[in-house]
């Protein structure tokens, strides 16, 4: 089969380009011949047939609806047997879905005005391309709240969603030689064996709930904050947050660390992983750190959160969102006597349950493939 991949832009660490490579390899491996179309590209990968499609304008709404226009004067639909999209636009057979709806989004975090803007119009359009009952487009989703989004807005038909496993990366499956590499990291960054490292990891500060951590912080016990440190490791406004931390009295506790690329080693070396996101379609941060065996501290809005309750590996904290939940909730992580239990809990559902194959992916693409030639053959007939 002859397939048509579609990305606005790559991002070295961006969760939505590690899924496209691994759907990618998956449908390579499987012989399937595959083109990449994109607005930027800046990977080294080779085997990898990239066209970057040509595109103006000033704000990014603009580029991404001027690639689109390129697109599809560029390629010829025929030419493919599916055209698949991880972003959301017209034209696509098939839509990875990894984030939130547009709408809902809109909804919270935006007044009325922002409706009129040209933004909002076309990003709204896109959704709806995708999502619309009228649409003939399937859609690929990883959590049941993203499903039950998109219907809620926009009454997309059941059938349409195939669920896929998280598929993470197996590098994150705590080794032989976990407890070797926690020290070596540990000591590389000159933490005592009393201080208890807590990680926050990702990008847009204000989504993954970068205050909410740092207010957490500030409120634990005196004698428990001055041996607690926080990492954040993401890309956000560190001027900001930096001046936050000051305000708060925990500049001392807190680094900043760009992206890393041994994000598995931090996993390890830290004592617990909060993640108090507004919003998060899926969370994939939450499973790699069950398969490093850290235990987790994180808000119910999170897609991935009930992979937390099932394994028993942390606490979830529930909506409406309350701080003194989340303070508490971190007192009693790094403080319990169940956290080796939590730890153990997580290592035993990374071992058991479904979370790295990507092989899902390829098989609804060849399967929608398949049905749409029987449905051809029989029309004609």
């Amino acid at each position: 089969m002859k397939l048509a991949f579609c990305l606005f832009k790559y991002y070295p660490h961006g969760g939505l380009t590690r899924d496209f490579l691994q759907i990618i390899e998956v449908c390579q491996q499987r012989g399937h011949s595959i083109d990449i179309f994109t607005m930027k590209w800046n990977n080294v990968l080779k085997d990898l047939n990239v066209i970057q499609i040509p595109y103006r304008g000033l704000t990014n709404h603009h580029c991404c609806a001027s690639f689109v226009k390129n697109l599809f004067s560029t390629i010829r639909t025929d030419d493919y047997d599916a055209i698949i999209g991880f972003n959301r636009m017209p034209g696509l057979d098939i839509c990875y879905a990894a984030d939130l709806c547009y709408k809902y989004i809109a909804e919270q975090q935006h007044c009325a005005l922002y409706h009129l803007s040209n933004r909002y119009h076309t990003y709204a359009a896109f959704e709806n391309a995708v999502f619309s009952p009228n649409s003939k487009t399937h859609i690929m989703y990883l959590a049941e709240t993203v499903k039950q989004q998109y219907i809620k807005y926009y009454g997309t038909q059941e059938d349409r969603f195939h669920l896929l496993s998280p598929g993470i990366s197996k590098d994150f499956i705590a080794p032989s030689n976990a407890e070797q590499i926690r020290s070596n990291l540990r000591q590389k960054f000159h933490l005592q064996p009393q201080q208890k490292l807590i990680l926050l990891i990702g990008s847009n500060f204000f989504l993954k709930g970068v205050d909410r951590a740092l207010q957490a912080l500030a409120a634990l016990p005196e004698d428990l904050r001055k041996n607690t440190l926080l990492w954040i490791i993401g890309k956000g406004k560190i001027r900001f947050y930096k001046w936050c931390a000051k305000k708060l009295g925990v500049n001392t506790n807190v680094k900043f660390l760009s992206l890393q690329d041994n994000i598995s080693e931090f996993l390890l070396a830290a004592d617990l992983l909060i993640h108090p996101a507004r919003f998060e379609a899926a969370g994939m941060v939450l499973l790699e750190a069950i398969a490093s065996s850290l235990p987790v501290l994180n808000t119910d809005t999170c897609g991935f959160a009930f992979h937390i309750s099932r394994a028993q590996a942390g606490l979830v904290i529930p909506s409406p969102f309350k701080q003194e939940n989340l303070n508490n909730g971190l007192v009693e992580m790094l403080t319990s006597k169940h956290y080796q239990e939590w730890k153990k809990n997580a290592l035993n559902y990374a071992n058991t349950e479904n979370l790295y194959s990507r092989s899902e992916a390829a098989d609804i693409i060849e399967s929608l493939i398949s049905s749409r030639v029987t449905c051809t053959k029989e029309c004609i007939a």
